[in-house]
């Protein structure tokens, strides 16, 4: 497909001085969280050739057995896992701006785009680490749950405890544990009386509209998260590797025969959830 062109005459006219402002109106952007959901510790392994990484996980082990003075004590076998991390997602955009757009325009039009463009492939990450986290195991016990609201509707504080128990019966570490949601469900949690209590200090919630972690799990407020849906984790539960870093070129087009510069990002990325009980996820309609 022929490029496409933001041109003076057409998509950057409102930019040229005689009817613009001084200042670009910034657009509201989603709120990107994804990278305090997962694990990165792998991604040096990728980081200058390969394709996967093979992460391999030990069990927790079985039980202790009682010592008899002058009795052998048998040697425990147990089974590795292995999960292969394939770094198979590859994201591009480019825009392409005509000399007389960025000449004419008084608003540095590559930096802008170059900002937006960057965006739209960190957006992509934010997606896939949120569908990532969303794969919870719907074996015994299940970790996909109704709320104990209406219909099953998402009920805080009583729910965000129910996932807690979850993870608990996993041995998970309370540390960097996480609850991931649309801001419908982050703003129930704002209006639960138990958050705007005096006894609930961290933060100033009323004050600053921010909620200090609860029960454990350091809240994220996402439009990457349907309504509806509540995501409870740990960043063990899933690796990233980024094996190419997102990056904005600049290039002049003269060698086609175009005045004009174009703008090119792309990134280079593998996901993979490791342990799927090591993730609660809360969904009236997969319940």
């Amino acid at each position: 497909m022929a490029d496409s062109f933001i041109r003076k005459s057409t998509e950057s006219e409102v930019s040229v001085p005689e009817i613009w402002s001084q200042k670009i109106y910034a657009a509201l952007l989603n709120k990107l969280v994804g990278l305090n959901l997962v694990n990165q510790d792998y991604a040096g392994k990728v980081a200058a050739y390969g394709d996967r990484v093979h992460v391999v996980t030990v069990p927790e082990g079985g039980s202790a057995t009682s010592v008899t003075e002058g009795t052998a004590v048998d040697a425990d076998a147990e089974n590795q896992t292995e999960n292969v991390l394939i770094i198979n997602k590859q994201y591009a955009y480019d825009k392409a701006l005509t000399n007389l757009a960025t000449i004419q325009s008084n608003l540095n039009l590559v930096s802008a785009y170059s900002d937006q463009i960057a965006f739209v492939l960190a957006k992509q990450l934010d997606s896939d680490i949120i569908a990532a986290c969303s794969a919870a195991s719907a074996s015994a016990p299940d970790h996909i749950i109704a709320g104990t609201g209406t219909a099953g509707a998402f009920n805080p504080p009583t729910d965000i405890l129910n996932a807690k128990d979850l993870l608990d019966a996993q041995s998970v570490d309370d540390m960097g544990r996480w609850m991931a949601m649309n801001p419908v469900e982050y703003n129930l949690i704002l209006a639960d009386s138990s958050v705007q209590s005096r006894d609930y200090v961290p933060g100033q919630p009323l004050v600053s509209g921010k909620i200090s972690p609860i029960f454990g799990f350091t809240p994220y407020a996402t439009n990457q998260v349907a309504a509806g849906t509540v995501l409870f984790g740990h960043p063990s539960a899933v690796t990233l590797a980024i094996q190419k870093a997102l990056t904005v070129a600049q290039f002049d087009m003269k060698v086609v025969g175009q005045r004009a510069t174009r703008l090119t990002a792309d990134i280079l990325y593998g996901i993979k959830t490791i342990d799927s009980k090591r993730l609660v996820k809360l969904n009236a309609t997969d319940a």
